[in-house]
């Protein structure tokens, strides 16, 4: 199936209505070890990152963030603007 430039666009919309994006610059070898751990548990690699830095934030604090996909993965909820973090 071809993804036609309207697509294109409005998933480009879509993400930049929705996500924050960053630039992170590891030393040599981080992003593969990284990658490792994330293939180690069968997530992405952006999954894995999302997950430890959350984690790192707080757990319990941020624990009413989040929700459970589909495939029971635990994702983080930034929709609800009224907690502050």
């Amino acid at each position: 199936m071809t993804v036609t430039d309207a697509q294109k666009k409005a998933t480009a919309n879509w993400e930049k209505k929705n996500y924050d994006k960053i630039l992170l610059r590891l030393p040599k070898g981080i992003k593969e070890e990284l990658q490792k751990k994330a293939d180690y548990e069968k997530i992405s690699l952006n999954k894995y990152i999302n997950n430890v830095l959350l984690y790192k934030l707080s757990q319990k604090e941020l624990e009413s963030y989040y929700y459970t996909t589909s495939d029971g993965s635990k994702m983080f909820d930034f929709s609800n603007k009224e907690k502050k973090l």
